[in-house]
């Protein structure tokens, strides 16, 4: 991450807009140490954005039934994937 982005007035839906029009994929963890609702309403602002530039279908998400190890898992192709959209700030 970028030192003091936050202080600069930069949130996580700053990143994935700077890709925008190029594609970009979210993966997120359900039991992660960071409550699941704010990798939602990051993903949800950023999609307002790619809709806004038509290219919505070049943004996208999912979800896991699991914790960080998410990332290890996925170079063994254990995923136990729950959703390919935010279920909403209730989850």
């Amino acid at each position: 991450m970028f030192a003091n982005f936050l202080k600069d007035g930069l949130d996580f839906p700053d990143f994935l807009i700077a890709f925008a029009p190029k594609p970009i994929h979210m993966a997120t963890a359900i039991r992660d140490y960071f409550p699941i609702d704010g990798a939602r309403a990051t993903y949800a602002e950023a999609k307002r954005m790619f809709d806004i530039l038509g290219v919505s279908d070049r943004v996208g998400y999912f979800e896991f039934d699991d914790t960080q190890r998410l990332v290890a898992a996925a170079a063994g192709g254990d995923l136990p994937m729950v959703r390919e959209e935010p279920a909403g700030p209730a989850g």
